[in-house]
C-alpha cells in the first residue's frame, strides 16, 4: 500500500517560520516581565515581613501581608497557564470498537498507513455534523507526545457518501502526518497556554474576589494588583496579537496541506463535495434540535434525530432546487454564493480557518488523477446496527434536557407534518420569489403611491428586482466592513473591492461611493415598494379597505423596533462591566444606571404583552419569564458578591425581549404579505426570471 508523501508548500514553510519567531519574541518579552514580576513578589514579601518585624501591631500585620500578597498575586498570573490543562469532555461520546465496527476501523486502517500517522487511541461518535482528532493539551503536554483520538460526527455521516467520510478522515489524519507538520502542533500548544494566560482568568477573578473579602485592607491591594495585572495584561495582548495572526496564517495553511493528503487518497471531488455540503447538513441536523428545543414544555423529544435529519436535507435542498445524487443534495459553489453580492474581498488575518469557498478552489487547482470510487454507497451503511447506534446518540441528545413531567416520543411521520407546517409559518410566501427575504418594507408615504401606474406584477417580484435586495444587502455589508477598516477595528493593510486592490487609507473615498450606490438602491426599490402597494391596493375591494391599514400598522412597528433596539444596545452597554474587576462602589454604582434602565425595559416588556401580535409570538415559558421579571425588583450585587443567578435571569430576559422585537416584527410582515396575496388570484401569475 503506498504511503502518501506531500511536500508541505513554501507559502507553508514560510507561515510555519513567521510562527516561530513570532513566539520566540513573545516569550523573550513574557521572561523579562516575569523576571520583573519576581523581584518586585520577592521586594513586597520583603517589605511587608520589615513592616510586621518593625511595628509588631495587628493594623501593621494585615498591611504586612496585604503588600507581599500583592507581589504574589501579580506572580501567580504569570505562570498559571502553566498548571492549566483542558480536558475533553467525554461524556457526550459514543465509543466504537473494532469488534463493533469492523469497516470504519478498516477505513482507518486504510488511512492512518498510507498517511503514515499513528492509529487513534479511541475513536469515538459524536452527535454532531463534524470530525476531528482531538486530545488534552496542557503547558506540559507540549514537552510529552500524547497519543490522540478520533471523534466522528454521526450527523456528519448521515449527509455522506462512504468515499466522502474518507475523505474527511483523511483530512484529518493529514494534520498529524509528517514531522514537518509538528511545528504546526507544537505552536498550537504555546498559542493555547499564552491565550489561557491572557483570557481565561475567571478563577483568578475569584481568588482576587476570595482575597479582597477577606477585609477591606486587603481588598486595597487585591484593585492594586488588579490594576497591575490590566496593564501587564494590555502589553502581552499586543504581543500576542502578533503571535496569534501568524499561528492563525499557520492554521490555514495546514487545512489546505490536509486537503491536499485527502485528495491524494480519495480523489478532490469527494471533499469538494462534502466541504459544499457541509453548511446544509449543519443547518439541517441544528434545525431538528430547534425543532425540539421549542417542544420541551410539551414533553415531546425525538426517537430518532438522524432518520428527520435526512428528511430535513432532502427538504430543504427541494427549496432551495437543489439537484439530488443518491438521496444527498449536490451543492455547487454558485449555491454556497448565491446570495452574497459583496464585491469587498479581504484577507482575514483573524481567521483559523479558510473559506469553503478558497478550500474548494485550492482543491480544483490540484492535478490529481480521479481516484474517486464510483461506489457511492451512504456513509451510514459502513456502520452495524446504524439504527440502534442513531437512537442511543439521540437520547444522549436529549438527556441533558430538563422535562417537567413525562415525555413521549414524536412518531416520525407526526414530526414531518409539523416541520412542514412550522417551515411554512416562518417563511414568506413562495409567490414573492425571495423579494422580502433580504429587506424591510422601508416607509413612504402611502398617499403617494399612485393607484393608475401599470406595472405587471411579476415585474414587481422579478429575479433582476431580486438580485437588487442581496445587492443592497451586500452593499451595507461591506459598508459597515470598510467603516472598521478605516477606524483600524479590522487589522488590515489592504483589501480589494471589485477586482481591484487598495490602502487602507482608501477605505473613506471607497466607504462614500458606496454610500452613495446605496441611497440610489434603496430609492429604486422604495419605488418599486410604492408599486407594489399601488397595484394591490388597485385590486382591493373599495367597501373592504385593509391594505393601507396593514402597511401603516407595520410602518408605526418599524419605528418602535428602532427605539427598543437602539434601548436594548444601551443596556446592554451599562452590563459590559461585568467583565472588569472593579472596587465594591463603583460596581454598586454601575448597577444603579442598570437599575435606572431596567425601569424602561420593564414598561417595554409592559406594552408588548397588551399588543395584539404577543400570544402568537410568545412562549408558555417566556411568558413565565416575562410575569416573574416584572412582579418585583431584582439585586445583582450585595454582600460583596454578584447573584448570579440573578444576574443570568436578567440577560434571560434581555434576550426574550430582543427575540420578542424581532418576531413581531416578521409576524406583522407576514401577515401584510398574506393579506396582500390574497387580493390576486396567485395561481394564475407567473413571476419572470
Amino acid at each position: 500500500m503506498n504511503k502518501i508523501t506531500i511536500e508541505p508548500s513554501v507559502s507553508f514553510k514560510k507561515q510555519a517560520a513567521k510562527a516561530k519567531r513570532a513566539i520566540v519574541l513573545f516569550v523573550l518579552f513574557y521572561l523579562i516581565i516575569l523576571v520583573i514580576s519576581m523581584g518586585l513578589t520577592a521586594g513586597c514579601i520583603y517589605a511587608g515581613m520589615m513592616l510586621i518585624v518593625a511595628f509588631p501591631k495587628f493594623i501593621t500585620i494585615v498591611l504586612g501581608v496585604g503588600l507581599a500578597s500583592f507581589g504574589v498575586l501579580i506572580f501567580i498570573f504569570l505562570v498559571k497557564f502553566m498548571f492549566k490543562s483542558t480536558q475533553e469532555d467525554t461524556s457526550y461520546l459514543y465509543e466504537v470498537t473494532r469488534k463493533d465496527q469492523p469497516e470504519l476501523f478498516s477505513i482507518i486502517d486504510e488511512l492512518v498507513q498510507r498517511i503514515d500517522t499513528n492509529f487513534p487511541k479511541k475513536v469515538y461518535l459524536t452527535p454532531e455534523v463534524n470530525a476531528a482528532v482531538f486530545y488534552h493539551t496542557g503547558f506540559w503536554t507540549m514537552f510529552f507526545p500524547l497519543k490522540k483520538n478520533l471523534k466522528i460526527g454521526l450527523g456528519l455521516v448521515n449527509a455522506s457518501t462512504k468515499e466522502e467520510l474518507t475523505a474527511v478522515l483523511a483530512h484529518e489524519f493529514g494534520h498529524f502526518s509528517q514531522n514537518t507538520l509538528k511545528v504546526g502542533s507544537y505552536i498550537y500548544n504555546v498559542n493555547k497556554a499564552i491565550y489561557n494566560m491572557l483570557y481565561e482568568n475567571d478563577a483568578y477573578h475569584d481568588l482576587l474576589q476570595k482575597f479582597s473579602s477577606l477585609t477591606a485592607y486587603f481588598s486595597i491591594f487585591a484593585v492594586l494588583a488588579a490594576r497591575v495585572i490590566d496593564g501587564i495584561r494590555y502589553l502581552l495582548q499586543k504581543m500576542y496579537e502578533v503571535v496569534n495572526k501568524e499561528y492563525l496564517g499557520l492554521s490555514r495553511e495546514m487545512e489546505f496541506h490536509a486537503d491536499e493528503i485527502a485528495a491524494n487518497i480519495t480523489g478532490a471531488a469527494s471533499l469538494q463535495t462534502s466541504l459544499l455540503r457541509l453548511e446544509l447538513a449543519d443547518a439541517s441536523f441544528n434545525s431538528v434540535i430547534n425543532f425540539y428545543e421549542n417542544r420541551i414544555a410539551d414533553l415531546q423529544q425525538s426517537e430518532n434525530v438522524y432518520e428527520e435529519q435526512a428528511f430535513v436535507l432532502q427538504f430543504l435542498a427541494n427549496e432551495e432546487d437543489l439537484s439530488m445524487t443518491d438521496h444527498l443534495p449536490q451543492v455547487q459553489l454558485k449555491d454556497l454564493n448565491r446570495y452574497d453580492q459583496s464585491k469587498l474581498v479581504i484577507e482575514n488575518q483573524w481567521a483559523s480557518h479558510p473559506s469553503t469557498e478558497d478550500r474548494v478552489n485550492r482543491l480544483a487547482a490540484l492535478t490529481l488523477p480521479n481516484t474517486s470510487s464510483t461506489e457511492n454507497k451512504p456513509a451510514m451503511s459502513i456502520f452495524k446496527k446504524a439504527e440502534k447506534i442513531q437512537q442511543e446518540l439521540t437520547r444522549m441528545i436529549f438527556k441533558q434536557v430538563k422535562y417537567d413531567g413525562k415525555v413521549e416520543p414524536l412518531p416520525y411521520t407526526k414530526f414531518k407534518t409539523l416541520y412542514t407546517e412550522e417551515y411554512a409559518k416562518n417563511s414568506f410566501p413562495k409567490f414573492y420569489n425571495g423579494y422580502y427575504d433580504f429587506k424591510d418594507i422601508e416607509t413612504f408615504e402611502l398617499s403617494t403611491a399612485s393607484t393608475e401606474e401599470k406595472v405587471l406584477v411579476e415585474e414587481l417580484f422579478s429575479a433582476k428586482q431580486v438580485q437588487k435586495t442581496q445587492v443592497l444587502a451586500a452593499l451595507e455589508n461591506d459598508i459597515e466592513q470598510l467603516r472598521l477598516i478605516g477606524d483600524r477595528s479590522l487589522k488590515v493593510k489592504t483589501f480589494d473591492y471589485d477586482g481591484q486592490k487598495y490602502q487602507r487609507k482608501d477605505s473613506f473615498r471607497i466607504k462614500k461611493q458606496l454610500e452613495d450606490q446605496k441611497a440610489r438602491l434603496a430609492e429604486e426599490l422604495q419605488t418599486n415598494d410604492r408599486n407594489i402597494f399601488a397595484h394591490f391596493l388597485a385590486q382591493e375591494h373599495p367597501t373592504q379597505p385593509a391594505l393601507q391599514l396593514y402597511y401603516e400598522r407595520y410602518f408605526n412597528y418599524q419605528k418602535a423596533f428602532t427605539e427598543r433596539y437602539q434601548f436594548l444596545t444601551r443596556l446592554q452597554n451599562s452590563l459590559d462591566f461585568l467583565q472588569e474587576t472593579l472596587p465594591v462602589d463603583e460596581i454598586q454604582a454601575r448597577f444603579q444606571t442598570v437599575h435606572a434602565n431596567e425601569v424602561t425595559l420593564k414598561n417595554y416588556l409592559r406594552a408588548m404583552m397588551e399588543e395584539t401580535t404577543f400570544e402568537e409570538v410568545s412562549t408558555t415559558e417566556m411568558k413565565k419569564d416575562l410575569e416573574s421579571y416584572l412582579s418585583r425588583e431584582w439585586r445583582y450585587f450585595g454582600a460583596e458578591a454578584f447573584n448570579e443567578r440573578s444576574l443570568q435571569f436578567l440577560f434571560t430576559v434581555m434576550n426574550h425581549f430582543a427575540y420578542l422585537m424581532s418576531r413581531t416584527k416578521f409576524v406583522l410582515k407576514k401577515q401584510l404579505l398574506v393579506y396582500q396575496l390574497s387580493l390576486i388570484q396567485v395561481e394564475q401569475v407567473e413571476v419572470k426570471e
